[in-house]
């Protein structure tokens, strides 16, 4: 997803619908929203055929609990090895004709006070 975004010129960094910070692909996860739906199936389906253990998950600052880095990668490889290269290809291009329609998406409303500094405008 994020090399079709960076082979379009787009900033994978800033995105619209996830917060923006600093190391974080928010236009990548933007885009991603398009397969969602897939991809939340698929984590419900091994979910529920899974018995977990304590040790999959980690206890963070102020006790935030999460899914251990070792689960999380077991979740991600399942995923990407389900859906096909192709799908997540379509979604960036779907994102990005969308974008493309939108002319308020990718002009700031003021070109002289532009409000963020936007590598395709």
């Amino acid at each position: 997803m994020t090399r079709v975004l960076i082979s379009r010129g787009l900033d994978p960094a800033c995105g619209f619908l996830h917060a923006d910070k600093p190391g974080r692909f928010s236009l990548a996860y933007d885009a991603l929203e398009l397969i969602r739906p897939k991809v939340t199936d698929l984590v419900m389906q091994w979910v529920t055929l899974r018995t977990f253990r304590k040790d999959d998950f980690g206890t963070f600052e102020q006790g935030i609990v999460r899914l251990s880095s070792e689960t999380a990668r077991e979740v991600a490889s399942r995923v990407l090895k389900t859906i096909p290269i192709q799908e997540y290809d379509a979604a960036a291009r779907a994102f990005i004709a969308m974008l493309s329609t939108s002319p308020n998406i990718l002009r700031p409303a003021n070109p002289a006070k532009p409000t963020r500094n936007l590598p395709f405008s």
